[in-house]
């Protein structure tokens, strides 16, 4: 008995290999050989590399061209003709990584989930316009905090993330953390070390979203970080459904849309609040923290940007009285915003928050780069 059954799983596990390594449809694009035969071979990068996937990617890159199969059926792709392509949704499928994780739907099989015309309304023009004077509260603590200081050597990234971490708080679950007004004292920012050691979870598997699934089940320091910060959302939504604040959230929309959530198509909030959490804050505070560095580098680019931004405020008065932040910068890409909005994107640019990219679903149709390779689903 045992030998047939191991007789089976010998005879399933080359069945496998085979079809990826000599039969799959991308079996001629190129890429180092034990990448085409598991999403593995990813993940043990990640770890030997310290999460620096991205980096290493680069190098390989460079060895086998801008296509580049990192597991059976990934590509990763760096063409430049590619871009155009990511904003339209014909062309290219859903996302399927952190966001796929975090509202729990499969790869292959969208979860029709209420909540995700939702999530469209809370980023509404008019809705962001809403966000404005929470956080200009939240900018006005953190320049009390900087003077403060009275020109003595401090820690800037700190603050960004608490900035970043206060203002999510308020605008996901109507309520901030204070953890910018005690500078993280007294334990405040121990929710920011669960969210760091769950994003680390995240980042070493997210090459293989069932093992995330299966963590929960599995004892050990992984699935620990990944149990408590799941329980802190969890906590976080329970608190949030109990009271209804002065104005409304993002957290506002997404629970109106719940009581829709049934049967099949239920989804849970967690994944929202996951989502929220991780994308409102520490990717934000990698931005400013990022853009800041490169301007601390370079005086010229900073006094011009100052300039720039001088000339707004003082243009403010005369026609834009009643708005904390000029209308300006709020909308941006104008001609009074030109090295604004090129500041921002080029350190978006050198320093992407997210610096792995961003998984595609190829449609079923197929889609064609540089008009001589076709993929299909």
């Amino acid at each position: 008995m045992i030998t047939i059954y191991w007789s089976f799983l010998l005879g399933l596990a080359a069945s496998i290999l085979v079809y990826r390594i000599w039969l799959h449809p991308v079996r001629n694009m190129p890429g180092p050989f034990w990448a085409k035969t598991s999403k593995w071979w990813v993940v043990y990068q990640q770890w030997r590399t310290g999460l620096r996937f991205h980096q290493y990617s680069q190098k390989l890159h460079k060895r086998y061209g801008d296509i580049l199969r990192i597991g059976p059926n990934d590509l990763s792709i760096i063409d430049p003709d590619i871009i155009p392509m990511l904003g339209k949704a014909k062309e290219f499928g859903a996302r399927v990584t952190l966001k796929s994780v975090f509202i729990r739907y499969e790869t292959g099989k969208p979860t029709q989930y209420a909540g995700g015309s939702s999530w469209d309304r809370d980023f509404t023009v008019k809705a962001l316009q809403g966000y404005v004077p929470q956080m200009a509260k939240y900018s006005d603590q953190l320049m009390s905090n900087i003077s403060k200081s009275e020109g003595a050597p401090m820690n800037i990234s700190n603050l960004f993330m608490f900035l970043t971490f206060d203002v999510m708080g308020d605008l996901a679950f109507g309520k901030p953390f204070g953890i910018l007004e005690t500078e993280g004292l007294d334990g405040a920012d121990s929710f920011i070390k669960t969210m760091h050691g769950f994003t680390r979870v995240v980042g070493s598997v997210s090459h293989v979203p069932w093992f995330m699934f299966l963590l929960q089940w599995l004892p050990g320091s992984l699935s620990g970080e990944f149990d408590n910060f799941e329980r802190w959302c969890g906590h976080m939504v329970e608190k949030r459904k109990q009271f209804k604040p002065e104005k409304p959230d993002i957290f506002h929309f997404l629970l109106e849309a719940e009581p829709q959530n049934i049967g099949e198509h239920h989804i849970d909030l967690i994944g929202d609040a996951q989502l929220a959490s991780v994308a409102g804050s520490d990717t934000t505070a990698n931005t400013f923290i990022n853009i800041f560095t490169q301007l601390a580098s370079d005086p010229h680019v900073l006094q011009k940007l100052q300039h720039e931004i001088d000339a707004i405020y003082n243009a403010q008065y005369d026609t834009d009285k009643g708005s904390v932040v000029p209308e300006v910068i709020l909308n941006g890409n104008s001609a009074t915003t030109r090295y604004l909005d090129s500041v921002i994107n080029e350190g978006l640019r050198l320093n992407p928050a997210v610096p792995g990219g961003v998984q595609r679903v190829t449609p079923e149709e197929g889609v064609t780069i540089n008009g001589i390779m076709g993929f299909h689903k």
